[in-house]
């Protein structure tokens, strides 16, 4: 008994690859997406610990400052060391806020263009399944 071959038509075997296609695609967007809220979500956490170190070293200049003041005599460059102290602190305070701000940029271009690239990927193996019809 001879098995018959069964044939396969081009548009069927289109409309299979564009469906997986369109699985394929729908999944790395959803990959990029929670890699994207993981980001954000590790990011929340890290500048929680941040401000909370921030705000130790804040109250631990302040207890310096209320402390050196209560000696019996004032050393003489007291004035020096607490001007200088400010302005480690803004200093690194106004450094962490850089750093957030381009960590924020970063993770969103970087999302966005992973975001564009995978869809361009797509948009052009549907192109090339296109000319398979023709």
């Amino acid at each position: 008994m001879a098995e018959r071959k069964k044939e396969v038509r081009i548009d069927e075997v289109n409309d299979l690859v564009k469906e997986v296609n369109s699985l394929v695609k729908e999944n790395y967007l959803l990959g990029i997406d929670a890699a994207r809220s993981l980001l954000e979500e590790n990011t929340k956490v890290l500048n929680a610990h941040v401000d909370q170190v921030l705000k130790l070293q804040r109250d631990y200049v302040e207890y310096v400052k209320t402390n050196l003041e209560k000696f019996p005599f004032q050393p003489s460059n007291l004035q020096f060391v607490n001007g200088n102290l400010e302005q480690w602190i803004n200093l690194q305070k106004s450094y962490i806020n850089t750093v957030r701000s381009v960590s924020e940029k970063v993770t969103r271009s970087w999302a966005n263009f992973n975001q564009k690239l995978v869809e361009r990927f797509f948009a052009s193996v549907e192109e090339n399944l296109e000319l398979f019809k023709s």
